[in-house]
């Protein structure tokens, strides 16, 4: 593959995960939609105050749709952006899959990042809207489920080489290795 190739899917690659991302994020909007629906009776904001709150909430998933799609569409001219026009294969790196691991953790400790940043947003949103200086379990039940996806966020991401070195010490407990490829997996 060229440099723009590899570019242009990487490009395509992002588009499809900010699309995974957004189709998370329009769970979360439907459900705050019901509970604007359900709750606006009870509500102590003004009358349609409601309907601006879903649809700020609305915001990240088409701002997240709208960068995919650009992502997606525009991948070959960004791909020239990014990289020399130079159309020789790429040498590519020994890329092992602890390295692919280990990528692979820290993306995931990033959507749980942006997913706990989102619920403690959320949460003290909530909190000022809806509990006129009430204390409510329910805000103290979504805070704390927001601090545990940002810790688990942290440890996905700081801690990745040390998950992956883990699991590669798990499956590889006992097992006997030709002398050459141990040295391989600790350089």
């Amino acid at each position: 593959m060229s440099r723009h190739e590899i570019a242009a899917l990487i490009c395509k690659t992002l588009a499809l995960i900010l699309f995974a991302v957004a189709a998370v994020l329009s769970i979360t909007a439907a459900s705050l939609l019901g509970f604007v629906l359900l709750a606006s009776p009870f509500s102590h904001l003004p009358h349609g105050q409601d309907l601006i709150v879903f649809l700020v909430a609305a915001i990240p998933v088409l701002t997240m749709v709208g960068v995919g799609a650009i992502y997606w569409l525009k991948s070959k001219s960004l791909a020239s952006l990014m990289v020399s026009a130079d159309p020789r294969p790429v040498a590519f790196q020994i890329f092992t899959v602890q390295d692919a691991m280990t990528v692979t953790f820290s993306a995931v400790g990033l959507v749980f990042f942006l997913a706990g940043v989102r619920d403690v947003v959320r949460a003290v949103f909530i909190l000022r809207l809806y509990s006129a200086g009430h204390s409510d379990s329910g805000y103290g039940f979504l805070m704390s489920l927001a601090v545990i996806q940002l810790t688990l966020a942290a440890w996905l991401i700081l801690g990745s080489r040390g998950i992956v070195g883990a699991i590669h010490w798990c499956q590889t407990a006992g097992v006997s290795q030709p002398e050459n490829e141990s040295k391989d997996l600790d350089a």
